[in-house]
């Protein structure tokens, strides 16, 4: 959740856990946001929202996708690990550790959704 500390100036805002209600750290804002969008046919149609999450509060939501993925999918999160596997390697010969950092991050979690 923001909430607008300065209105109608050099917008100030803080940060908090939709979850939690703690705060995140003044500079960095959500480590997780979590987006949703309704799309035609859905009975809520055209509806959008996103969840302001620190990294512990997605665990369980997580842990919920993991358990409900279909098999062919998890499949093609295999193949998506494999080109993120070549990808990473190919960001360490080129030494772009920015990256490398991305590549990362990408693995652990669809290793985490596996």
């Amino acid at each position: 959740m923001k909430k607008i500390i300065t209105p109608k100036q050099d917008e100030e805002s803080n940060y908090y856990s939709d979850f939690t209600g703690e705060p995140f750290s003044d500079f960095y804002g959500p480590p997780v946001e979590l987006k949703i969008n309704f799309n035609y046919g859905s009975k809520y149609d055209c509806s959008e929202f996103t969840l302001h999450l620190s990294d512990k509060d997605i665990e369980p939501i997580l842990d919920l996708i993991k358990s409900k993925l279909n098999p062919d999918f998890k499949k093609s999160l295999e193949f998506l690990l494999i080109e993120d596997e070549e990808a990473y390697n190919n960001a360490v010969e080129a030494r772009d550790p920015m990256e490398c950092e991305y590549r990362i991050a990408n693995m652990n979690l669809i290793k985490r959704l596996l």
